[in-house]
């Protein structure tokens, strides 16, 4: 069946109400996004990561800052709640050649970054 997708781009923070909200697919559990490490901007609540980088790249931001990332919201407060594993992670020329990002710093910055970005309410 499908389901209403709710994109945004994030800025600042968003409340993790409004991400449960983006949750979609079957499980209503993860939320797709990509975040430009640079400008420390994320677009979520994409179909594909795709979808999100190039709402990003449309906005001004550089490929090879853009990083995909996947939200489990089950796993919200938990290191697992941010997988750093998505197609457009493939990048040969920055010496990425899998779906997750192998340089830890990155995706340590990465998921610092993310969970930053995420305010949980005061009664979770």
């Amino acid at each position: 069946m499908p389901y209403n997708l709710v994109m945004q781009l994030v800025t600042n923070t968003i409340d993790y109400y409004e991400l449960a909200k983006m949750a979609g697919g079957p499980a209503q559990d993860t939320v797709l996004g990509a975040i430009d490490i640079r400008k420390n901007q994320m677009a979520l609540g994409f179909a594909l990561h795709a979808d999100a980088a190039q709402f990003l790249n449309e906005l001004g931001s550089y490929p090879d800052d853009i990083w995909g990332f996947t939200l489990s919201l089950s796993k919200f407060g938990t290191p697992a709640f941010v997988d750093c594993s998505a197609p457009i992670n493939v990048r040969p020329q920055q010496h990425n050649r899998s779906f997750i990002i192998e340089d830890e710093d990155l995706r340590n910055k990465i998921v610092t970054v993310v969970t930053q970005k995420i305010q949980a309410h005061a009664s979770m």
